[in-house]
């Protein structure tokens, strides 16, 4: 759902139809597909097939597709800007404070929406000065985002550019929409792709010996961090490492964590 909303859609402005019956596409999708045709494709009325949850969809203040279009003419024009990667209009409207709409930051939209490039501009663009580690409304943080949307390019921009994991506990949902508390990390670690993980394994381990280095404690934090259900982060990471047949690649980084040198740190 997410590739037609971002690649199909865009391509066909004059679409009039769109049957989608028996797809098992989710609420996000439904979401992202409804946002897209909105822009995209003016003179489609609806999307056969999909339930799209108006009423989570800014807080249900949309309920069809021409109702939507009213206010992204209106209210809701940066999401054009956005889907559109206008660089000048997405820059003028973070140079003059715009904080997003209620629960998101602008940047949390540019994520959500999965537009790197777009975002690496933002973020490189001069006398703009960004928290990249600030909470969200909601709880979440740009780099939960980023995981959540399925963008490891979002998530390697961010880190690059100093966004840092931490071992605060963030509000996921996993397939079945249950919610479950859980840092960043653990997150990456479930849900990542393989670049994702690599990513945020470099940032936190660039080096052998960054164990043993002063500072060390804050990252052994994260590393020992425990989610809503009591599962510890480095556990889980140990386990996917085993199953990709990985673990060759992290074991002097996992046998580190048994230093007598680190002793003070994990009896805290």
């Amino acid at each position: 759902a997410k590739a037609l909303a971002e690649r199909g859609l865009p391509s066909v402005p004059q679409l009039t139809q769109l049957d989608l019956n028996g797809n098992s596409i989710g609420g996000e999708g439904a979401k992202a597909l409804a946002e897209s045709a909105s822009i995209w494709c003016t003179r489609l009325d609806k999307l056969n097939g999909v339930n799209i949850p108006w009423s989570s969809i800014f807080s249900g203040t949309s309920s069809s597709l021409s109702d939507y279009r009213q206010k992204l003419e209106n209210e809701l024009a940066f999401l054009k800007w956005i889907w559109k990667e206008d660089l000048e209009q997405c820059l003028a409207f973070l140079q003059n404070g715009s904080a997003g709409l209620r629960s998101r930051s602008f940047l949390g939209f540019v994520v959500e929406r999965r537009k790197a490039v777009l975002l690496e501009q933002l973020l490189d663009a001069e006398n703009i000065q960004l928290d990249l580690n600030r909470t969200e409304g909601d709880g979440h943080c740009l780099l939960s985002l980023a995981v959540h949307a399925g963008s490891a390019e979002c998530f390697e921009v961010l880190l690059a550019r100093g966004a840092k994991l931490s071992p605060v506990l963030v509000p996921f949902s996993d397939q079945w929409d249950r919610r479950n508390e859980s840092t960043v990390l653990h997150q990456v670690i479930r849900t990542g792709s393989e670049e994702m993980l690599g990513a945020a394994i470099n940032s936190l381990l660039p080096t052998d010996d960054v164990l043993l280095k002063p500072g060390a404690s804050d990252l052994i934090e994260i590393l020992l961090a425990q989610d809503g259900d009591g599962r510890v982060a480095l556990d889980e990471l140990s386990e996917r490492l085993q199953r990709a047949d990985g673990a060759s690649q992290m074991t002097s980084t996992l046998e580190i964590l048994k230093s007598p040198a680190l002793a003070p740190f994990l009896k805290r």
